[in-house]
């Protein structure tokens, strides 16, 4: 058993945990569950030695330890996949995979064909077929999260920590994990387990510990999801309803894409979206989602094809997109929506120094521009000055997102904008998806999340290998839920 009491753990006089008690034993999946902010990540980061100036007490297997550092952390048996998937972007697949346990010859050489062996079986069980000496910056996000998973695997821990490991997957990826999971249970592994997917919860948790303000308020049999919402933000969850959707009478299109293609990856692009509409892009991971999200935003020089805004077409460039209104939101806000090391400030104002034609911009125009976006999107920071890295991952997406829609938009791609966030955020974001259609916005949005662009969307397109395969106008007919997943699971 690992026991944690009355842990305690302050960032700038502000306390992150308060008085924090968790048991794990062997064999069972314990689930950690909260708002973001609520302290979750930060006992991970206790857990493995990140954050060693904690309060409280920590026994493994009936002995104190003292976790004050990764490598005695690790020596003690504990593994942790972390949420910022805590890989070197610069080394490849295999030198990531064994990095500190690397396979030596008695003469201190790498032993790299039994490392690439064992790499291979280690990432076989995922069915991928990976270059193992690729970087991991050129690697997709779902990817590198295979990875980060199978370098926990290889410690040979007895307990294994999981921050939102499933966010970036795909639904295969996923079932597969499940699957591994239950079998590190049956060898008698412990299992921390942190999702804001609250219904992975009831497939693999056996009990449950709900965080509120780095308290513990709630452990036991996992609850019903009524009941575990409201543990988690403390009061009853506001019923999640069906968008009224309107006509949008046919009024002329704001974005048009035509014949837009990119070598290997995406193949002649056509559709509009009209001011007030939501338009969602629905597959499955690897099916080019991303890079379409990335092309309509100029961040593929070598696309070819038209994008064009309110009937003019618009050079290839980051530049000329952003001033011709379009925003983008991507799918990873740590490698390509923030700067983790730069202040919230800084942060909110990006996107007006880029777009703006001077060369200064003063520092009373920042405060305004990070104030309202801090009072907006109500994000919790000490201060604008405040380093992003030290926001929970639910207030760095609020970040991320503010940076793009503080201030009107005419057109936005949103990747993923509710991945990694809990159920009020994201609540919050479908709050402001739908503020910003009747305001006359026109949304992009892209997501593996079928229930969230049925919720929100005027119509869904199908795309699979990089085509448009189907649209489906749900203003016009109601659509059932198993045709359109039919449609992008197998008519390929």
């Amino acid at each position: 058993m690992l026991e944690a009491s009355s842990i305690t753990k302050s960032f700038f006089g502000k306390e992150a945990l308060r008085g924090l008690d968790f048991t794990l034993e062997a064999g069972e999946v314990h689930c950690l569950v909260g708002e973001n902010g609520a302290g979750k990540s930060t006992f991970v980061k206790i857990l493995s030695g990140v954050h060693p100036d904690y309060q409280g007490r920590i026994s493994i297997d009936g002995n104190d330890v003292r976790l004050d550092s990764p490598r005695i952390s690790r020596s003690c048996g504990i593994a942790a996949i972390q949420q910022s998937r805590d890989l070197v972007p610069t080394l490849s697949i295999v030198d990531n995979l064994f990095l500190g346990i690397e396979r030596e010859s008695a003469a201190r050489f790498l032993k790299r064909e039994e490392m690439v062996d064992q790499a291979q079986s280690i990432l076989s069980l995922f069915r991928k077929s990976l270059d193992y000496y690729a970087l991991i910056r050129n690697l997709e996000v779902e990817d590198q999260e295979i990875v980060a998973i199978g370098k926990a695997i290889l410690m040979n821990c007895k307990y294994l920590l999981m921050d939102e490991t499933t966010a970036p997957l795909g639904g295969h990826d996923q079932d597969t994990l499940f699957e591994l999971i239950r079998q590190l249970k049956r060898e008698g592994i412990g299992i921390l387990y942190i999702s804001h997917n609250l219904k992975e919860l009831y497939q693999i948790g056996d009990r449950v510990t709900v965080l509120r303000d780095g308290e513990d308020v709630y452990t036991g049999d996992i609850p019903d999801n009524d009941r575990l919402i409201a543990l988690m933000i403390g009061k009853e969850p506001l019923a999640l309803h069906d968008t009224v959707r309107t006509s949008l009478q046919g009024g002329k299109p704001i974005l048009e894409l035509s014949g837009v293609s990119l070598i290997d990856q995406l193949f002649n692009i056509n559709f509009e979206v009209r001011a007030g509409e939501i338009v969602g892009i629905y597959g499955l991971e690897g099916r080019g989602l991303h890079v379409l999200g990335e092309t309509i935003f100029g961040l593929h020089p070598k696309a070819t094809g038209t994008v064009c805004v309110n009937g003019r077409c618009i050079k290839n460039s980051i530049r000329s997109r952003m001033r011709s209104g379009i925003g983008y939101v991507p799918n990873d806000r740590a490698l390509k929506g923030l700067l983790l090391i730069r202040s919230v400030g800084e942060n909110l104002n990006l996107v007006r120094i880029a777009e703006s034609n001077s060369v200064h911009v003063t520092g009373r125009r920042i405060e305004q521009v990070s104030e309202q976006g801090i009072s907006r999107f109500q994000i919790k920071a000490l201060s604008h000055l405040q380093e992003v890295r030290f926001l929970s991952g639910g207030n760095q997406q609020k970040v991320m997102l503010a940076k793009w829609l503080t201030g009107k938009r005419p057109i936005v791609v949103m990747d993923e904008p509710t991945e990694g966030v809990d159920v009020g955020v994201r609540l919050e974001i479908h709050s402001l998806l739908r503020e910003m259609s009747n305001d006359g916005s026109a949304i992009v949005l892209i997501s593996t999340d079928l229930d969230q662009l049925l919720i929100l969307c005027h119509r869904v397109l199908i795309m699979s290998r990089g085509k448009l395969r189907r649209s489906y106008d749900l203003v016009a007919s109601s659509v059932q839920k198993n045709v359109i997943l039919e449609e992008a699971l197998f008519k390929v």
